[in-house]
């Protein structure tokens, strides 16, 4: 059996009125990441190895305890075959699954 997994996407990207992302944006980026890498069935130290970064590095960011700045963004987007808005798009109902068996 094969799942296709499609997204539906809006594109925000949410900052501050100083243009910094703030903490709750920081753990909202690191969840929409975590959810991507799970969909993707992949575990931390993949995305870690495929995006060229450590481990503890793919953990505090899906944690929201860490910021990151856009060449890692980047490499992680690449490394789960999805854009960077994809991950910077912000609120809830913003990615809608469409599970679909072929």
């Amino acid at each position: 059996m094969f799942v296709k997994v499609r997204w539906k996407k809006t594109i925000e990207i949410g900052v501050n009125l100083l243009g910094k992302v703030t903490n709750k944006e920081l753990i909202q980026i690191g969840e929409r990441i975590r959810f991507i890498r799970k969909c993707r069935e992949m575990g931390q130290e993949t995305l870690a190895e495929k995006a060229e970064v450590s481990g503890i590095t793919i953990s505090r960011i899906e944690n929201g305890t860490t910021t990151m700045n856009v060449l890692i963004l980047k490499k992680i987007a690449a490394a789960l075959d999805v854009s960077v808005e994809e991950i910077l798009s912000q609120g809830e109902g913003k990615y809608r699954i469409v599970i679909e068996h072929e």
